[in-house]
């Protein structure tokens, strides 16, 4: 009982309430109906006139109704009730909010816009609503790392993202519920894996914009830490977003796949921004006994002329310092590197694999 009570105060200041406010709201709706002297016995820590304060609040907020007799009884309007207009106001605000952006993305275009490479962010909601962003503004893909609980509230932004084509491959800590999995995995241009520990709260889109914040702010094994103590980063820049992808990349190999789509010719093409992944799919396409044709564009590592090339992929090479694959193609073999290459010819800005063919039996 009294952690149904707390629940319910807790989800009643995410309605936009106060601490008091929602003690007052959960002590009416536990009884149905109430008078002042009954909430009043029934509080004990608040004296009346602000009570009546707190009462006058709540129903100008559309919170609670008030009988017309007297003594005036006062009666909680339902959770269900309460849900859906403020459903319907976010959603308004939605749609708002679109509109208000794209004026502002015109009119900072006529302006110019000055860039920082990091942004500061507070609490949780700041954090989801980076992560919200970095999937609705991204345009090929998003590599995620994400607690299975911000997983499940943002859900509907990811699909959205993947409905316009997005390639995603989110990494879950520390599991990811099953239905969720099937959910992602049937637009077909997603990978899910769990870890069971995680490393980061992440989510990045096309190798331009990131979010980050520490895996101890969604640990399930501590106490939760108040939102004040909070914080995330906003990133843009490029060197730093590849770094923590580095880490990324080390934790998505040692996950476990829950969803992925199937190595066979139906499912290609597909795009890579992020090179270790696409050194990944050539790899895993090479063991399933197909050969993958690849699109790289890109630039020479030694003159960086601009480039782009198409062949299929003859070998791959992954060790601790060294990514790359070797593609045939009519210039000969030239072997291919992600961002900031040394010893390959060709840095990857982008790899498609384009199709995929059985290798002949010997």
């Amino acid at each position: 009982m009294e952690e149904g009570l707390s629940r319910l105060v807790e989800l009643m200041r995410d309605l936009g309430l106060t601490e008091k406010e929602a003690e007052v709201y959960a002590a009416i709706y536990l009884r149905g109906t109430a008078t002042v002297k009954e909430l009043l016995e029934a509080l004990g820590d608040i004296h009346q006139p602000q009570l009546y304060n707190v009462l006058s609040s709540l129903h100008r907020k559309g919170f609670i109704k008030v009988s017309m007799g007297r003594p005036k009884r006062y009666s909680a309007v339902s959770l269900e009730a309460l849900v859906e207009v403020k459903k319907a106001r976010l959603d308004r605000l939605r749609r708002e909010a679109e509109r208000l952006a794209q004026d502002m993305k015109r009119v900072r275009g006529e302006l110019g816009e000055g860039e920082a490479y990091v942004y500061l962010v507070k609490g949780y909601s700041g954090i989801e609503a980076g992560v919200v962003e970095i999937f609705s503004n991204a345009e090929k893909e998003v590599c995620a790392e994400l607690p299975e609980s911000v997983l499940k509230n943002l859900l509907p932004s990811i699909e959205s993202a993947l409905r316009r084509g997005v390639t995603a491959h989110i990494l879950v800590f520390p599991k990811v519920d099953r239905a969720v999995a099937e959910r992602l995995a049937a637009y077909g241009d997603v990978k899910v894996r769990e870890h069971r520990l995680g490393g980061f709260l992440l989510a990045e889109a096309d190798l331009g914009r990131a979010v980050y914040a520490r895996r101890r702010f969604y640990s399930t094994s501590k106490p939760p830490l108040p939102d004040s103590e909070v914080y995330g980063f906003h990133i843009a820049e490029k060197d730093l977003i590849w770094r923590l992808l580095l880490i990324w990349e080390e934790a998505w190999r040692h996950s476990r796949e829950v969803a992925a789509w199937p190595i066979e010719p139906s499912s290609y093409p597909k795009r890579f921004l992020e090179f270790g992944l696409s050194v990944y799919e050539v790899e895993e396409i090479l063991k399933a006994g197909y050969r993958p044709w690849v699109y790289v564009r890109g630039a020479y590592v030694k003159t960086r002329e601009p480039v782009e090339l198409r062949g299929p992929v003859a070998a791959v090479r992954r060790s601790h310092d060294i990514w790359n694959f070797t593609v045939e193609t009519e210039e000969g073999a030239l072997t291919v590197g992600g961002f900031d290459a040394e010893i390959e010819d060709v840095e990857a800005e982008e790899v498609v694999v384009e199709r995929i063919e059985k290798n002949a039996q010997k």
